[in-house]
Parts: C-alpha cells; structure tokens; sequence
C-alpha cells in the first residue's frame, strides 16, 4: 500500500471564475476551471508500481517504486510504503535514490511493521 500525508478538500466555490491560461503548465490533466479561487485539486495517483530485481532468497535486493500524482508533490509530504515484511533489512535509516535526484534522500524503516517513511 501507498500513502502520503496530504490531505484532500473539496474546493470551495466561493466565486466562478473562467481565465483561460491561468492553470500552472506543470500540473497534468489540468483544466482551466482549476484556477478558480479556492480550488483545490484532490490528489490521485495516476501510476504506482513496485518492482524488485531479484526474485532469489538469501541475496541482496533492490527495490524500485515508480509512482506519479496528479499534482505537483509539496515540499514536507510523507511517503509512507507499506507491507515489507519478512526481509532481513535492519531498523534504521535507509538511502533512497529520486527522480529527479536530491528530492528524496533517506527513509526510515520499520522492520516489524514492514514500513518505511519517506
């Protein structure tokens, strides 16, 4: 399972408001409509997978998620990967490598829980 720590609200539409081109370019699937006042884009993932690049027992492994929200990702988000049970990875801190690189850098991992926090 995936989550993150944003929450989503429904917009409130205080006043219509229809200027066409004012919708930021960087987020996908816009519509003009969204830059209404007060409209807040609820967060959807549009792609999310995990992959692994050994499927033997006793070596090494990496694992790589891909995932991809519908709206920019604010600075502070968590994310929080679950159901990583069973592996020998220790407690701790763990190096995370992002796309582009530097957004994410670490992660904190739960070995009973099988999480990890981003």
């Amino acid at each position: 399972q995936i989550h993150t720590s944003v929450e989503c609200f429904e917009a409130v539409d205080a006043r219509v408001v229809t200027n066409k081109g004012l919708l930021a370019s960087a987020v996908s699937e816009g519509e003009d409509v969204e830059s209404t006042p007060l409209k807040i884009r609820c967060p959807r993932w549009r792609h999310a997978s995990i992959a692994q690049n050994s499927d033997l027992p006793c070596v090494d492994n990496k694992l790589d998620a891909s995932l991809t929200l519908n709206v920019p990702i604010p600075a502070g988000a968590l994310l929080t990967l679950t159901g990583l049970t069973d592996t020998g990875t220790a407690d701790g801190q763990l190096a995370i490598t992002s796309v582009p690189p530097g957004v994410m850098t670490s992660g904190n991992f739960s070995q009973a829980s099988g999480t990890i926090i981003i």
